[in-house]
């Protein structure tokens, strides 16, 4: 995960403006938190003896947004290819090119707005501990799934 994804980065697009208000140890919290629900959020989308795979589209195309790159990308079944589109939204790092953001289906919806949808509130009503808490209860449910 971690060699994969920006994971500052895709908290700080999912939190907003906010995020640079934060106390670094606040920050500090929230990234490892953050970090414990990407991956659990992931591990549950592959259940053992499923036959999902990745199929990447030849070719990067340019993002609207800096320099950055977006891979088209399809997750599907052997019965279901070429699957349902999702894009990685990918910005040069000093340790390499990392993912920002997923788009997700054919609409491209950005998982990083819709987390900052989801996270707002919780920010609004219960500061950083509050939304620690929720993603501490997301990783819970998913480790159950």
């Amino acid at each position: 995960m971690d060699q994969a994804f920006d994971l500052d980065a895709v908290l700080h697009a999912s939190i907003g403006v906010r995020y640079q208000a934060l106390a670094p140890a606040d920050k500090a919290k929230l990234l490892a938190a953050f970090r414990d629900f990407t991956i659990a959020r992931y591990v549950s989308s592959f259940k053992p003896g499923t036959d999902a795979r990745f199929t990447m589209k030849p070719g990067l195309e340019n993002s609207p947004v800096g320099g950055n790159k977006i891979v088209n990308t399809y997750i599907g079944a052997d019965d279901s290819m070429p699957g349902t589109p999702l894009s990685y939204i990918m910005h040069s790092t000093p340790s390499g090119w990392k993912i920002v953001d997923v788009l997700l289906g054919d609409s491209r919806i950005s998982q990083a707005a819709a987390q900052r949808s989801d996270f707002s509130s919780t920010l609004t009503s219960g500061g950083v501990s509050g939304l620690i808490n929720v993603l501490e209860r997301k990783v819970k449910t998913f480790s159950n799934d």
